[in-house]
């Protein structure tokens, strides 16, 4: 059981570290190819960034390792993903606003509607893609 659980964690965080290395990738590209003009347009910068998707690849993945016997489960796999997908726009509320305490309602309310919106999705890809490959 415990075994269990660090191998789920584990799986879970290469996973996350895996999407944050594809996305440092892109804005690494992106600063190559126009300088800081994109990061500046948002009111950013690469070195604020590159920390919140790493940071937040870990977090997600973690927490997705950590419940990955939920993913067997349709409604496991939705609730997995919103939970997710909370994780992941609160990382970039975090790197875009600082610590909860100045967040504002909105913030909250944008994280908890695109967590709703987009975790669902990602949690039924992710259930679809689990039975095709267990049943086939």
């Amino acid at each position: 059981m415990i075994r269990d659980i660090g191998r789920n964690l584990l799986w879970g965080v290469t996973a996350g570290l895996f999407f944050a290395a594809c996305y440092t990738l892109y804005v690494t590209v992106l600063l190559a190819l126009h300088g800081s003009a994109p990061f500046a347009a948002v009111n950013s910068t690469y070195a604020r960034v590159v920390p919140s998707y790493v940071g937040t690849g870990f977090a997600a993945g973690a927490i997705v390792g950590l419940l990955r016997p939920l993913l067997r489960w349709r409604a496991g796999a939705v609730a997995v993903g919103i939970i997710a997908a909370f994780a992941v726009f609160a990382g970039f509320a975090l790197a875009d606003q600082g610590g909860f305490t100045r967040w504002h309602r909105e913030t909250w309310l944008t994280c908890v509607i695109c967590a709703v919106f987009f975790g669902p999705v990602v949690g039924l890809i992710r259930w679809t893609r689990t039975r095709v490959t267990s049943n086939g």
